[in-house]
């Protein structure tokens, strides 16, 4: 590249509008882009040749522009000459990360993955689901099917269509892939529904092409591409943020088989093991905190460290749901669990309380669900993983036309980011990750943290169906058996992801998780703050 040219400045001008176009440009048209340059940068080294005074002149021109009369003329126009080496060399690196995404990355991420089996029967999985819907007063069988059915009327959906949607949750198929085991729980179900819900006897026979569901792992991987510099920048600040404040805190970054964590030893010597014979939390256990989707440890930091005051502390990573983090590789529950396990052996530690936000209200439902028996408490704040078997959370996060600022940020920062998205389409098997919360055992005390204005689930409908949880662990309860306490906290007006900002909000909570810990037998609550 010549960097003496007739127009200098238009050059510089012309290649920041290139590069701040480049990242809507779509596939088809990518060819087209790199020829424009090539042709600008070899018309204007033709003009160069050509025209050597008035190249000279044009320069010094243009230096002069962006740097005042601080330095000579000369190192004016080699500062110039430089700036615009860096911004071509840049530009170019934008060009190829483009491509390379575009044209070696995603085919290959497209690919449709394996469905990973039920954890349980899946004909009575789904039966459950469809009582629940019953048992949420605040919801119908209309509204669910619609919500699934990305809004659409009840009155368009017919019978061939939810036997579709059927198909894709129960085995992850179309519904002309399945085979006739598949078709025949396919049918039980279907049967069920409308013994449960009368309503479904109305649902005309036939098909509806006009109406689509849900079903993000059959559908194409959407993104919105990220120029180059984002994933540098993010990656560059959280590397920052953890080595002046993780490192700097005392905190070790260590690894077991692929999963990597931070670790700090408050050095208090107490034991994880609950006083006497209890099985319920003491209070004392180390703290585990697993994070949503976001870039890092920035945001969960100040809760974390407020959560677990004098408490060994433990930041567990999920790469595959760090935005910009380029990480395909999704561990499937036991996977998770069995690397859990084998990292609080590593540090002699019989048990943990649990802090799960968004998604790692997943991951914590996951340890609750698999190896209750190494969980003393559950923490779960602006939680998807509760009725995550009804449409909101998926509807919210992937397919809903972005109205407001909060979910255009969702949306844009998030949901077509290229990782999370890979993630949220290739790897997101509702079924593994959905939490029934009546299934956490007794000893176990819950903390529930709600946002009213949620953006991503049903605040509504989650604090009635957690309280319903509340009143079967209170009918259980017995002379004989310890009953931890289960608590909801409401935050009024709160959006999701609001209580990470350290708040008098924030503060009742820190208090309300150590109450409910120390709580043992206590009789559940509900509060709204």
């Amino acid at each position: 590249i010549n960097p003496k040219t007739t127009d200098a400045t238009a050059f510089i001008e012309c290649l920041l509008v290139v590069d701040t176009t480049i990242v809507r440009m779509s596939r088809a048209s990518m060819n087209a882009v790199v020829s424009v340059v090539f042709g600008l940068i070899l018309v204007l080294s033709d003009a160069s040749a050509s025209s050597e005074t008035s190249v000279e002149s044009a320069t010094s021109e243009a230096s002069a522009r962006f740097f005042p009369e601080l330095i000579s003329d000369s190192d004016r126009r080699l500062l110039f000459n430089v700036c615009l080496y860096v911004v071509c060399f840049w530009l170019f690196l934008e060009i190829g990360f483009f491509v390379v995404v575009y044209y070696h990355l995603l085919p290959g991420l497209q690919k449709l993955t394996k469905p990973q089996p039920f954890y349980a029967d899946t004909v009575q999985f789904m039966k459950r689901i469809l009582d629940s819907v019953d048992e949420i007063k605040s919801y119908s069988f209309e509204k669910y099917m619609s919500g699934f059915f990305m809004g659409a009327k009840f009155e368009d959906i017919y019978q061939g269509n939810i036997l579709s949607f059927l198909a894709w949750a129960m085995v992850g198929k179309k519904l002309e892939h399945v085979n006739e085991k598949d078709l025949e729980m396919i049918m039980a179900v279907s049967e069920y529904s409308a013994q449960r819900h009368p309503v479904v006897a109305k649902i005309p026979p036939g098909y509806n092409p006009d109406v689509k569901h849900c079903a993000m792992t059959l559908e194409p991987i959407p993104i919105i591409h990220r120029p180059l510099i984002t994933y540098v920048v993010v990656n560059l600040m959280e590397a920052l943020f953890n080595a002046i404040f993780l490192r700097a805190c005392g905190f070790q970054n260590l690894e077991i088989d692929g999963m990597t964590y931070w670790y700090k030893n408050q050095n208090i010597h107490v034991s994880s093991r609950p006083a006497s014979n209890s099985t319920c939390s003491s209070g004392q256990e180390p703290m585990v905190f697993l994070h949503g989707i976001s870039t890092g440890w920035m945001l969960y930091l100040q809760i974390a460290k407020a959560l677990s005051h004098n408490r060994t502390l433990i930041l567990v990573d999920l790469d595959a749901i760090k935005i910009k983090s380029m990480t395909f590789q999704m561990p499937t529950p036991m996977q998770f669990v069995d690397r859990f396990c084998r990292l609080l052996d590593r540090h002699h530690v019989d048990r943990v309380s649990v802090v799960g936000h968004s998604f790692g209200s997943i991951t914590a439902g996951w340890l609750a669900t698999h190896c209750a028996h190494r969980v003393s408490h559950l923490t779960l704040l602006d939680p998807v993983s509760m009725l995550l078997a009804f449409p909101e959370v998926s509807y919210s996060f992937l397919y809903r036309q972005p109205a407001k600022l909060t979910e255009w940020i969702i949306y844009l920062m998030a949901s077509r980011e290229l990782t999370i998205s890979h993630t949220l389409h290739r790897h997101f098997w509702w079924y593994n990750n959905n939490l029934w919360l009546e299934d956490v055992p007794a000893h176990i005390g819950v903390v529930v943290g709600l946002a009213s204005g949620d953006e991503i689930i049903n605040p509504q409908a989650v604090q009635e169906y957690v309280a319903n949880c509340q009143a079967k662990r209170l009918a259980k309860r017995s002379a004989d058996q310890e009953i931890a306490p289960i608590e909801c906290l409401l935050w009024e007006g709160y959006s999701h992801g609001q209580i990470l900002a350290p708040t008098a909000h924030q503060a009742h909570l820190v208090a309300a998780v150590k109450a409910n810990e120390m709580a043992g037998t206590g009789a559940p609550k509900s509060k709204i703050i």
